[in-house]
């Protein structure tokens, strides 16, 4: 699933979709192996752009992971978390951790 920053409050998007996957997993439809959080934000120029994007990356990962954490416990034990940019022109994806 794909949430964009849509709206000010973003914990609500974040539970909705932790609660999707968590009832496809649990009906079966998708492995209930795990699932990946990826946080990502795009820059244009390297330098201050990209030191932007790298702390508004991070930011939304780890806010992302405590919603899911405070909603969504045991979905949280299989959750694998990613965060990145991404150099918009070539639309080269950087992991950060």
């Amino acid at each position: 699933m794909i949430i964009g920053p849509y709206g000010p409050d973003l914990a609500v998007p974040i539970g909705t979709a932790a609660t999707i996957i968590d009832a496809n997993m649990r009906a079966g439809r998708i492995p209930d192996d795990g699932f990946m959080l990826l946080a990502s934000t795009p820059y244009q120029h390297s330098g201050v752009d990209r030191a932007r994007a790298e702390l508004k990356s991070h930011f939304l990962s780890e806010f992302a992971e405590q919603v899911i954490r405070r909603e969504h416990p045991a979905l949280a034990q299989k959750m694998r978390r990613h965060t990145a940019v991404v150099h918009w022109p070539t639309r080269r994806l950087d992991r950060l951790d």
